[in-house]
C-alpha cells in the first residue's frame, strides 16, 4: 500500500511538469526526485549502520530515480514497463536461490556489505525489493496519473468502487 501510494504521490507531485512539458519544470522536477532519492538511500544506509536492518528507505532511493526517468513516459510505457518486471520477478524466484544471504530467521543477511550481498538483496532478496516492488510503485504512477478527482470522472469512480466492494466483498 505504501509503495504504491509513494508512486501517486510521485506521481501526482510531477503533474504539472508532465502535462505542460515545459522542459525547466521537467528538469525542476527530476532535481527535486533526485534529492529525495539522495537522502533516503543516505538515512536508509545510516539505518543500517546503526543495526536497522529491516531498512526499505534504500530501496524508496531507487523508486525515486526511476520516477525521475519516467515522468515524461506515457501511460501505456508505465503499463509495460509495470508487466515485464512483475514477469521477471517471477521467472527470477524460480531460477534464483530466494534465500541466498539470509540465516533462517531472515534476521540477518550474509555479505549484505559486499558489492554482490548489496544488489542481489536491492534487486532480489531484500526486503522491498526492485523485482518486483517497483512494479507496485508503478501502478501507483499510474494510478496517480489519472484524473479521478475531476467532476466528469467522479460517476466512473464512483461506479468501479462500488463494483470493486461488491465483487471483493462477496
Amino acid at each position: 500500500l505504501f509503495v504504491v501510494l509513494a508512486g501517486i504521490g510521485v506521481a501526482l507531485m510531477t503533474s504539472k511538469a508532465r502535462n505542460s512539458m515545459n522542459g525547466e519544470l521537467i528538469r525542476q522536477s527530476r532535481n527535486s526526485l533526485y534529492k529525495r532519492a539522495a537522502f533516503l538511500f543516505i538515512a536508509g544506509v545510516l539505518l543500517l549502520l546503526m543495526g536497522w536492518s529491516a531498512d526499505i528507505l534504500h530501496y524508496y532511493a531507487v523508486f525515486m530515480l526511476v520516477a525521475a526517468v519516467l515522468i515524461t513516459v506515457s501511460d501505456n510505457k508505465i503499463l509495460g514497463l509495470f508487466s515485464m518486471i512483475l514477469v521477471a520477478s517471477q521467472l527470477f524466484l524460480v531460477m534464483f536461490d530466494y534465500t541466498k544471504g539470509w540465516n533462517l530467521s531472515f534476521k540477518d543477511y550474509t555479505g549484505f556489505w559486499t558489492i554482490e550481498g548489496f544488489i542481489r538483496n536491492l534487486l532480489f532478496n531484500g526486503f522491498h525489493p526492485i523485482f518486483p516492488w517497483l512494479s507496485f510503485f508503478l501502478i501507483g504512477m499510474w494510478i496517480g496519473r489519472k484524473r479521478w478527482l475531476n467532476k466528469e470522472n467522479r460517476s466512473k469512480v464512483l461506479l468501479y468502487s462500488l463494483s470493486g466492494t461488491v465483487v471483493f466483498e462477496s
